[in-house]
């Protein structure tokens, strides 16, 4: 809206006439778009909005601007996609904080976080050549349309965010901070893609030996010469700490080994020590702790709180690069990290910070299972049974537990059991069945997760609706 301006000889009742012709003007402009996004969420099948809310949603939140994305893509904001329209221009009252921006196919999709203020416009491209969404946007564009967005002039073709998956989100996210992005290789604005199903494939190791080996200066050159600022750190853990950097390229995560530690704390062990390993995993746990987190990418040590936190953010990281890019080696990441942490009786007592995040976790990321999880035949025999069985078990001793972890306990069990109908007694008779396995959970599928992990990822989607129905077209 342009306001007109005033002659400087106008009488008080003219002067008062039009500013309250104004205000009007505002406030109708205002029905209007609260009008529009409560029309979105019912488009979208969302919970209708108030027409304060809606004001309140849309001042408060941020915008995504994505442009040229074709029609049929599916794009999304941290849970759920939808198949856009061609009118598409972007999604709006966004809350402030992290997200993880989606977008791709049925097939293949990636995904870039990004932390946003209150009010901002963050404006992404589409790249015909990539076939992805970039950030590449020059600067005086970015800010034209920032004001014309401001404007409401993209009012109709940006959807509304939806804002009732939104604390499911911040559950699921709050431990992934941009310490947790920069570690595993995928900082704020880098697109991340799946990457391989566990280690490497032949062919880019290959291709890692031989840059390696020849020290392409005129390929880091031309990077760090295009790069607005020097690149992140490179992990200095994990089967990619050595690979070379290129700004602007999408990325795979890079995860903490876990195997290979594991496999170094056998072989260091011996007799009762070994023995000690496979009952509790707690001395290993710690271990972990002080050699793969409590560590910055300069090899400086960090307090004991925040190695712990650096795990809390992988595990959180890794559930959601799964079930969102169906990233094979983030699951892989997110078995091993859950097998061994409810297998730490020792720990569960010396770490009450540390449990009582990671069982509030776990609340969070089961919320997502739908119901007959652990009985559908498919599903019932799997790892996270296992990892129930396993936590009750060193639970069982509450006069050990801190009085955190004895809540997130409650809390957790009591899910369990009104969610899946499962109790504790129940899970301690099945103890025995899941006895310990020193190799649990290994993938030997390199090809592709197995059949049951597929079903499980689906389930979960299927379950928050992260797929929409391609009829239902975000316009």
């Amino acid at each position: 809206m342009r306001q007109q301006p005033v002659p400087l000889a106008i009488s008080a009742s003219r002067c008062t006439s039009q500013t309250n012709a104004t205000l009007r003007e505002v406030c109708a402009t205002k029905e209007i778009v609260a009008l529009q996004a409560r029309r979105h969420c019912e488009a979208m099948q969302q919970p209708p909005l108030s027409n304060d809310e809606a004001l309140r949603a849309l001042q408060q939140g941020a915008t995504i601007l994505a442009l040229d994305v074709p029609e049929g893509t599916e794009f999304g904001v941290d849970l759920r996609t939808y198949s856009v329209g061609a009118k598409f221009r972007g999604m709006k009252m966004v809350p402030p904080g992290l997200h993880l921006v989606l977008c791709g196919n049925e097939i293949a999709k990636s995904g870039a976080f990004v932390r946003l203020a209150v009010g901002e416009v963050r404006v992404l491209q589409w790249d015909p050549k990539t076939e992805m969404l970039t950030a590449e946007v020059p600067a005086e564009q970015a800010e034209r349309l920032a004001a014309a967005v401001r404007r409401l002039e993209f009012d109709g073709s940006l959807g509304p965010y939806p804002l009732e998956a939104h604390a499911q989100w911040a559950a699921l996210s709050r431990h992934v901070d941009e310490r947790v992005l920069t570690r595993a290789g995928v900082p704020l604005g880098t697109f991340v893609v799946p990457g391989a199903d566990g280690e490497l494939d032949a062919d880019v190791a290959a291709l890692d030996a031989a840059l390696a080996a020849q020290g392409d200066r005129r390929a880091a050159s031309a990077a760090a010469a295009a790069a607005p600022a020097a690149p992140p750190p490179r992990p200095s853990q994990g089967p990619h700490a050595l690979r070379p950097y290129f700004d602007g390229l999408p990325r795979a995560a890079v995860f903490v080994d876990l195997e290979e530690h594991q496999r170094a704390a056998r072989s260091l062990r011996t007799g009762e020590a070994r023995t000690r390993f496979h009952l509790d995993r707690s001395e290993w746990l710690g271990e972990l702790l002080a050699e793969k987190y409590a560590g910055d990418d300069d090899a400086r040590p960090l307090s004991s709180a925040a190695g712990e936190a650096a795990l809390l953010g992988e595990l959180a990281l890794a559930f959601v690069l799964f079930l969102t890019v169906s990233s094979g080696a983030a699951l892989r990441q997110w078995k091993l990290l859950l097998h061994n942490l409810c297998r730490c009786e020792a720990a569960v007592g010396a770490r009450p910070s540390l449990y009582a995040d990671a069982i509030a976790l776990l609340r969070a990321q089961l919320e997502l299972a739908p119901p007959d999880f652990f009985v559908d035949e498919l599903s019932a025999d799997n790892f996270l049974r296992a990892s129930l069985v396993a936590l009750a078990g060193a639970t069982s001793d509450a006069s050990g537990v801190d009085a955190r972890v004895r809540g997130a306990l409650e809390l957790l069990w009591r899910f369990v059991r009104e969610r899946f109908g499962l109790d504790v007694p129940q899970l301690m008779r099945d103890e025995d069945e899941f006895a310990d396995d020193e190799d649990m959970p290994v993938v030997e599928d390199v090809d592709g997760v197995l059949q049951v992990t597929r079903d499980l990822q689906q389930a979960l989607r299927q379950e928050i609706g992260a797929d929409e129905d391609p009829d239902t077209e975000m316009s």
